[in-house]
């Protein structure tokens, strides 16, 4: 399954990797997380049924995937975005140092 996830991924963008892909205790899903320009995702829950149609060669199922992936790899790229822009911010109005003169 993660050889199959990898090959979507990397049509999807081919800097990002699945830092880590577990199968869920209850055997109905996988868990899955992925890392782009050092940044890690949230762990997601992917169906194990849809993954099972989309390496099946499911067309429905494998644009799911791929949306699916798109939307985790946008989510970090927007924390991201974020984290900068807030460093920005601080950096921009920083209050100046207090002199020591009266």
């Amino acid at each position: 399954m993660k050889d199959f996830l990898v090959s979507l991924l990397r049509q999807v963008d081919s800097t990002a990797e699945i830092a880590e892909l577990t199968a869920d205790s209850d055997g109905f899903g996988y868990t899955i997380q992925l890392r782009t320009h050092g940044e890690l995702g949230k762990p997601r829950s992917l169906s194990a049924g849809l993954l099972t149609m989309a390496q099946n060669g499911n067309a429905v199922a494998i644009r799911s995937v791929r949306v699916l992936l798109s939307a985790m790899l946008l989510e970090i790229r927007s924390r991201q975005a974020q984290d900068s822009a807030r460093l920005a911010r601080h950096d921009r109005w920083r209050r100046p140092p207090k002199s020591d003169l009266p």
